[in-house]
């Protein structure tokens, strides 16, 4: 009885050390990744909120007359919920940019590389849609 519970005490103890090595390692990580890229992450999320145009929503869309559409349908007039699906829209093309970018870097693994130009074309097309319909309602 004593060698099996000396085996499982060190068994556990490997085994949350490995554990915990792995969480501290990722979080790490990831502190240093935002520490390092803070300013380019930051640039970005400002670059595609003025870019989706959050001072028209802001000046135009809070009046009490446009508080009741979503997409108020006049082209003059930007509502505030609009320039959020607007930046979303942006940021889900970009996305598909990039994942069409990795899918062509990927040249080992076929799979993966299906993989990545599936989902940029779908989250390009997916941008494009949102646009359109914004842009068809409208006009």
């Amino acid at each position: 009885m004593g060698l099996k519970k000396k085996t499982d005490e060190i068994s556990h103890k490997v085994a949350d050390r490995i554990i915990f090595t792995r969480i501290s390692k990722s979080t790490t990580s990831t502190i240093n990744l935002l520490k390092a890229r803070g300013i380019e992450i930051t640039y970005l999320a400002i670059l595609f909120v003025f870019a989706g145009g959050l001072v028209n929503g802001l000046i135009e869309g809070t009046s009490p007359l446009m508080q009741n559409y979503v997409i108020f349908p006049q082209r003059g007039i930007q509502t505030v919920t609009e320039t959020i699906i607007y930046v979303f829209a942006m940021a889900a093309g970009t996305a598909g940019i990039y994942f069409l970018y990795m899918g062509g870097r990927q040249s080992l693994r076929r799979r993966i590389s299906d993989f990545y130009v599936l989902i940029g074309f779908t989250a390009v097309l997916l941008a494009i849609a949102l646009s359109l319909y914004i842009v068809g309602v409208k006009v």
